[in-house]
């Protein structure tokens, strides 16, 4: 993945990270995951992509004509295939950790891999 050449850009609020070559990178992981489908990856798979969040290795993506951390584009990727809505005790949809806006620091995606190391423990992300 991190030889995908794609572009990030920024807005904001829950997609707060846009991917130029998201598809591609979804493409990516199903043909190297034989039987995967995209509504029915197999956990271990996700698991290597929150694995590889706080990744600050240079990929050869770019944001702002800088090159991205590869754990922009296991992000990126990640959230290609699930989601996950947190919710306050009303059931309300709250803000959530694990939707880091760029540009994201080492620290915010380092949170951002521990929220989704527990949603993927508790079961509680779906597919789109």
């Amino acid at each position: 993945m991190a030889a995908i050449k794609g572009e990030f850009s920024s807005t904001p609020g829950r997609d707060g990270i846009r991917y130029s070559k998201q598809q591609d990178a979804v493409d990516t992981v199903l043909e190297q995951t034989p039987g995967a489908r995209r509504d029915n990856l197999p956990e271990d798979v996700l698991a290597q992509l929150v694995d590889c969040l706080d990744d600050a290795s240079p990929s050869s993506s770019v944001f702002a004509d800088q090159p991205s951390p590869l754990g922009w584009v296991c992000y990126a990727t990640l959230t290609g295939f699930v989601y996950h809505e947190e919710t306050d005790e009303q059931g309300d949809i709250t803000s959530w950790a694990g939707y880091p806006e760029l540009p994201a620091s080492s620290q915010a995606m380092q949170t951002a891999k521990s929220a989704w190391q527990r949603v993927l423990a508790d079961q509680t992300y779906a597919y789109y």
